[in-house]
């Protein structure tokens, strides 16, 4: 019925108005935070991130975490709409949105590749744009719900496959399905085993930071313990 909708809806308001005021709490009480949550991004590998979770678990074994992958615009949006407590990876326009707090982390090089046997490898380097958008461009869908989505290093192919993850695209270019720029550190192996070739374009893109994101009012101590640890690593 639509009573029983209307109480559906307004009870997990309820539910979750407590849980924040349980979590709010103990933080309170012990300066540590109840649960974390991390959105990366999906230029960052989250094997690079993994270590450091087991770093906070050997301090405070009892925290929660919860890892998310996002996507440009996405990993934003997860800070701003409360979805995440700190998002890592962080690329393109920072937010003029007022309670954010962002610092650069690392510089993100891309390389633009192609599977080995791809058709763009036999043409003259550097190869021109006119050239490269005639093949098709692998590409990462932006997890952006409420916001614009962002592009980066877009040819503006006429064909376009679209994957939902940093893996995928690079999977989809060792099996010669299209072309695309990808983060160079996670494709080292590649390049050097000759699954993967680096191309160089006429207008070739250039390092872009990789941002750290957190809200100014979370002064938790799992949150300072993992941004530490991040600038370390960085």
């Amino acid at each position: 019925t639509a009573a029983g909708k209307h109480l559906v809806e307004q009870g997990r308001h309820l539910l979750s108005a407590a849980d924040e005021l349980a979590l709010g709490t103990r933080q309170i009480a012990t300066g540590w935070e109840a649960r974390l949550r991390i959105a990366v991004d999906t230029v960052i590998p989250i094997q690079t991130i993994l270590p450091l979770v087991a770093q906070l678990y050997a301090v405070q074994p009892t925290i929660e975490v919860r890892l998310s992958t996002e996507v440009l615009a996405g990993t934003w949006e997860a800070l701003i709409e409360n979805r995440a407590d700190l998002i890592i990876g962080g690329i393109g326009d920072i937010p003029g949105h007022k309670g954010i707090r962002c610092e650069p982390w690392r510089q993100l090089e891309h390389v633009f590749v192609a599977a080995a046997n791809h058709p763009l490898c036999t043409q003259t380097q550097p190869i021109s744009l006119a050239t490269a958008q005639q093949y098709r461009a692998v590409i990462v869908s932006d997890t952006s719900r409420n916001t614009s989505p962002l592009s980066r290093g877009l040819l503006s192919q006429h064909s376009a496959l679209y994957v939902p993850s940093m893996g995928a695209k690079i999977e989809a270019h060792r099996q010669g399905l299209g072309v695309g720029y990808v983060p160079r550190d996670q494709v080292v192996d590649d390049l050097v085993a000759g699954r993967l070739r680096e191309l160089q374009l006429a207008e070739p893109r250039t390092a872009e930071p990789a941002m750290l994101g957190w809200k100014i009012s979370n002064r938790g101590q799992a949150l300072q313990f993992l941004l530490q640890r991040l600038r370390e690593l960085g």
